[in-house]
C-alpha cells in the first residue's frame, strides 16, 4: 500500500502542481474555494485526458500511466511558469466587476456546519461497512466494478464488455469507472474506491460553496447541496460503493460555480473561466447519459445569456 501511494503521489502531484500554475496564469484574481475549484477541474481533466489516450493505444498499464502523468505535469509546470514570468509585465489588469453581496442569514454558517457533520456522519458508515463487509450495491458490481477492473487487466479502453444480456449497458459513460481503474492500477487492487466518492461528496460542497460565494450566501448554498447530498436515495447508494451519480452532480455544481465565478470578471479571466468550466461539464457528460440535458442548457444558456458581441467567444 505504502508503495502504491508513492507511486501515486509521484504520478499526480506534478498534475497538481501545473494545475496551480495554469490556474494562477489564466485565471487571474481568483482565490480561496473557486481557485482550488479550478485546480482540480484542471486535473482531472488532464488525468482523463492521459487515460484515455494511452488506454486508446493498449497502454493503460501502471508502467506507461505514471511516468506519462508525471512527465505531462513536469512539462506544464515548466511551460505554465514560464509563460507566467514573461507575461508578467504586459498583461493587462483583469477587469472585476463588483457584486453587491448580502449577507448570510444569521446562524446560516452554524446550520450548515451541522448539516455537513451530519452528512458525513452518515456516509461515514456507509464507507465503514464497506471496508467490512466489501461493497455490494446492484450497480457496483453489475457493471462499475467489472469495466474498471477489465481496463486495468485487459490495458485497453477499446473492447466493448457486455456485462449483461442487453446491448445497452456495455455503451454507457465510463469516466468514473476510468478513475476506479486507475485506483485499482496504482494500487493492486480496489482498496480505494470505496472511498472515491467521498472525495467527490467533498468536490460538490467545494462547488456549492462557490455557487453562493459570489452573493454573500455561500453557507445557504452549501447547506442546500448537503441536504440533498442527505437524501435516502443517495445515502443508500453513493457512499461506500462506486455509482456515479455523486460524480456527476459534483461535477455539474463545479460547472455552476466555475460559470457564477468567471460572470464576474472581463476580459480573458472571464473566457478562461467558462473554458474550464466547460472542462467540468464535458467530464460530467463522459459520467452518466442524464447529464446530457443540463450541460446542453448551459451551454445554449451561456450563449442567450452573454453580452451582445461577446456571445461568440
Amino acid at each position: 500500500y505504502v508503495e502504491g501511494l508513492m507511486v501515486l503521489a509521484l504520478a499526480i502531484v506534478p498534475i497538481a502542481g501545473a494545475s496551480y500554475v495554469w490556474r494562477a496564469r489564466l485565471l487571474t484574481g481568483w482565490t480561496g474555494a473557486a481557485a482550488r475549484l479550478a485546480e482540480f477541474t484542471i486535473g482531472i481533466a488532464t488525468v482523463v485526458c492521459i487515460s484515455e489516450a494511452l488506454g486508446a493505444v493498449h497502454l493503460f498499464r501502471l508502467i506507461a500511466i505514471a511516468p506519462a502523468m508525471a512527465i505531462v505535469g513536469v512539462i506544464g509546470w515548466f511551460l505554465g511558469k514560464r509563460s507566467s514570468n514573461r507575461s508578467i509585465r504586459t498583461a493587462e489588469p483583469q477587469v472585476f466587476e463588483p457584486t453587491v453581496s448580502r449577507p448570510s442569514p444569521p446562524g446560516a454558517t452554524f446550520i450548515a456546519l451541522v448539516a455537513v457533520s451530519v452528512l458525513v456522519a452518515d456516509w461515514a458508515t456507509r464507507i465503514a461497512d464497506a471496508y467490512h463487509h466489501g461493497m455490494t450495491s446492484a450497480d457496483t458490481l453489475w457493471y462499475h466494478m467489472p469495466f474498471a477492473a477489465r481496463f486495468v487487466q485487459q490495458g485497453t479502453i477499446v473492447p466493448v464488455h457486455y456485462v449483461d444480456p442487453g446491448s445497452a449497458t456495455a455503451f454507457f459513460p465510463a469516466n468514473s469507472e476510468l478513475l476506479h481503474a486507475l485506483g485499482i492500477m496504482f494500487m493492486g487492487n480496489d482498496v480505494l474506491s470505496p472511498l472515491a466518492n467521498l472525495g467527490w461528496m467533498a468536490i460538490a460542497l467545494l462547488a456549492a460553496w462557490c455557487v453562493g460565494r459570489p452573493f454573500g450566501v455561500a453557507p445557504v448554498s452549501l447547506t442546500g447541496v448537503a441536504m440533498l447530498l442527505a437524501t435516502p436515495g443517495l445515502v443508500a447508494t453513493q457512499p461506500g460503493g462506486t455509482y456515479d451519480d455523486v460524480v456527476g452532480l459534483a461535477l455539474l455544481l463545479s460547472c455552476v460555480g466555475l460559470l457564477v465565478t468567471a460572470a464576474h470578471y472581463g476580459g480573458l479571466t472571464r473566457v478562461s473561466g467558462q473554458a474550464v468550466a466547460a472542462l467540468a461539464a464535458g467530464i460530467a457528460l463522459g459520467t452518466k447519459f442524464t447529464f446530457i440535458a443540463p450541460v446542453g442548457a448551459f451551454t445554449v444558456g451561456i450563449c442567450v445569456l452573454a453580452r451582445r458581441g461577446k456571445r461568440l467567444s
